[in-house]
This record gives C-alpha cells, sequence and structure tokens, in this order.
C-alpha cells in the first residue's frame, strides 16, 4: 500500500468592521475592512501500484502476417493508470525487451488491448503488458507467450470401453495442440451402411454415446478452433 499526500489550499476572505472606530458611530452596513485567510489542508490517501487481474501467464498463437489480439486488465487504486507494451524475441530472452509502438494497443480505463502482427519467426516471443498510477508502477508484467499456429497432432491410445447393444464409452490421449485452444470430434456410423449418425463435439477426448448398433469410426478427432 502506498501513501500518496494531496495538498488542498484555499483562501478565505472574512469582513472586519475596525476597533479604532468608534462604534457608537454610526457607519453604513457596508463599510467594512476585508483580511485574507490562506489555508492549507494535506489530504493523506493510500492507494497501490497496477498489479494484474491473474497471474496465469497466457499462451497465444498466431500466424505471420495474421494479427493477434491480447487484452490486458489491471488491479489499480487510483485508477488513472497508464499502459506500455513490450516484446522480447523467444531467439533471445536475455535481450532487452523492446517497447511496442503506441499505435499498437488502445486503453480503456485499467485495460489495455493490443492488436500484435508478426511477420517473421524472430516477431515470435514473450510480450508483457506494464501499467503505472501515482502509486507506482507494476512490479511485474502480465505476461503472454506468443507462439507460431499449426495443425494440432493426431490423438493417440484411444479405446472402447463399457460397450453393450446400445451404449459405449470412448477415451482417447490428446497431442501437441498446434498452439491453440482445440475441440475433438466423434462420428457415430452405421455398421451396415456406414453413414453418419452422430458427430460428437467436446474440449476433452472423452464420450459417451448412446443409440443402437453403433461402431466406431477412427476414434476421436483432433482439430484447433
Amino acid at each position: 500500500m502506498q501513501k500518496l499526500v494531496y495538498q488542498i489550499a484555499i483562501t478565505i476572505e472574512m469582513p472586519l468592521k475596525p476597533k479604532h472606530l468608534a462604534l457608537s458611530r454610526p457607519w453604513p452596513a457596508a463599510t467594512f475592512y476585508y483580511f485574507g485567510l490562506h489555508v492549507v489542508f494535506l489530504v493523506t490517501y493510500y492507494g497501490y501500484a497496477p498489479k494484474c487481474k491473474t497471474d496465469e501467464v497466457i499462451k497465444a498463437a498466431g500466424s505471420r502476417g495474421e494479427t493477434t489480439t491480447l487484452a490486458c486488465e489491471v488491479d489499480a487504486d487510483p485508477t488513472d493508470v497508464h499502459f506500455w507494451w513490450t516484446f522480447t524475441p523467444v531467439s533471445n530472452i536475455v535481450a532487452e525487451a523492446i517497447l511496442l509502438p503506441r499505435s499498437t494497443f488502445i486503453i480503456s480505463g485499467l485495460k489495455s488491448v493490443l492488436k500484435y502482427s508478426p511477420k517473421n519467426e524472430s516477431d515470435f516471443g514473450t510480450i508483457g503488458c506494464w501499467a503505472s498510477n501515482n502509486a507506482g508502477s507494476q512490479k511485474e508484467p502480465c505476461l503472454y507467450h506468443l507462439v507460431t499456429a499449426g495443425r494440432p497432432s493426431p490423438v493417440k491410445n484411444c479405446s472402447a470401453s463399457n460397450i453393450s447393444f446400445d451404449a459405449f464409452r470412448v477415451s482417447c490421449d490428446a497431442s501437441w495442440d498446434g498452439g491453440l485452444l482445440q475441440t475433438f470430434e466423434l462420428e457415430v456410423l452405421d455398421p451396415w451402411s456406414r453413414q453418419v449418425l452422430q458427430t460428437l463435439s467436446s474440449s476433452t477426448c472423452w464420450f459417451e454415446v448412446k443409440g443402437e448398433n453403433y461402431v466406431i469410426n477412427g476414434g476421436c478427432l483432433q482439430k484447433n478452433l
């Protein structure tokens, strides 16, 4: 918690009838002299420097020539904050962070959004979001690891269990996700016509299927979102 001291100054003018004037003498009501009183108030306020809303290092994937959007949100008091973004290439993690241009991000209150467009492999690495206010600067940035997006690898170790006349379960082990969030699909076929009877989707490669005389075609399919 950072101690902040604000100074507020005001000037007060007060009417005063001089003592040397005879009180018995009928002076007009507006006949007064004024003196000024300058008062300074010191207001102590306790705030804190910005810090990330989450301590999690966020993994993001992008492609060369395409724009990746990263959102950064902080908690701070006072809430009037200044943001800046930095980049450190993955090929040289000991290098000094590069300050990204102001034109690449916007600020809205306690949130900043970066539009980042890698042009070659050296533009992938660690991106940091920083903020500051009157209480101080952020000690640790909000971090994002930007990697090259690719096709996910096939699932492995698929197996079927709890098999009955009209139900079964399928599970597989996921492989490399290609740097992106992924979804899994399961196709259920008619055993004679091979017609697709169901297509199921899940964020995990585990399915429970209910129906009649089903067979499995290839287990889970792994896809990028």
